[in-house]
């Protein structure tokens, strides 16, 4: 995990939860794991990062494709993460630290971790085996 912290929203695929931030019911396509804002993340494995944006609703993102179809989504990060497109991490590289999520701005500071396989969103704690 990019990441240690208890999981407090889980992957939910095409069931709905719902949101303190929208008031509303939606799927939930990551893992939140609870942190402190200013803690470091790093790299879930080794890859080469695809992007780092900006986002209206998530925050600084950073996108890393880890091979294979993989690509991790680590959203809410500080506003200049230490990486850039380009390049090459592994699990002990630090990519960034956590700050402000605004879809979910109004949950407790975490890192919102999402990943896809050929495109499409899967269980992070599946891919791991384990949770944190």
């Amino acid at each position: 995990m990019p990441i240690g912290g208890d999981i407090i929203k889980e992957f939910t695929a095409d069931q709905l939860v719902f949101s303190q931030t929208f008031g509303d019911y939606r799927a939930h396509n990551g893992i939140d794991i609870k942190t402190a804002k200013g803690e470091q993340v790093k790299a879930a494995g080794t890859g080469t990062v695809s992007a780092v944006y900006a986002d209206a609703l998530w925050g600084t993102v950073v996108e890393i494709d880890h091979g294979d179809g993989l690509t991790g989504i680590y959203s809410g990060l500080n506003q200049s993460p230490p990486i850039k497109k380009g390049d090459k991490v592994d699990s002990t590289t630090v990519i960034g630290s956590v700050d402000t999520i605004p879809a979910e701005i109004a949950d407790e500071p975490h890192l919102h971790f999402s990943m896809k396989v050929n495109g499409k969103y899967v269980d992070p704690v599946t891919m791991f085996g384990a949770k944190n």
